[in-house]
């Protein structure tokens, strides 16, 4: 989980300094056995990889807990959902994405691949 909270220790951060109001740092967690579930965090919202079966209220709220309070933006029903969580600390975010890919993963343990990139802001 170390490598997770740095990564969004960066984001938070970036996010605090930001001069460039174009674009915003994103993180990406994978889960290295499978790239199809995966969580993303751009300092304001969570977007995570939704299987089938998963709803994002009912399913998600236990491992958004952390970043509570919480309210889903957006879902497509096994697709994705984006959850704005605004305001939560490093330490509660990196709970809630570790939880979000355990949850992802099904089976408890995961290693992930993370990456950090700068996005454009949607207008």
């Amino acid at each position: 989980m170390a490598s997770v909270r740095q990564a969004i220790t960066e984001v938070i951060t970036a996010v605090a300094e930001a001069e460039d109001t174009a674009s915003k740092l994103c993180a990406t967690f994978e889960l290295s056995a499978n790239p199809s579930a995966w969580v993303q965090f751009d300092g304001e919202v969570l977007n995570v990889a939704l299987r089938p079966e998963l709803s994002a209220t009912s399913d998600f709220s236990v491992a958004l807990a952390p970043v509570s309070p919480w309210r889903l933006l957006e879902e497509e029903p096994g697709k994705y959902a984006t959850f704005a969580i605004d305001g939560s600390s490093a330490r509660a975010v990196a709970q809630a994405v570790n939880a979000t890919l355990v949850l992802l993963g099904q089976n408890g343990a995961y290693a992930v691949d993370t990456s950090l990139a700068w996005l454009p802001r949607e207008a």
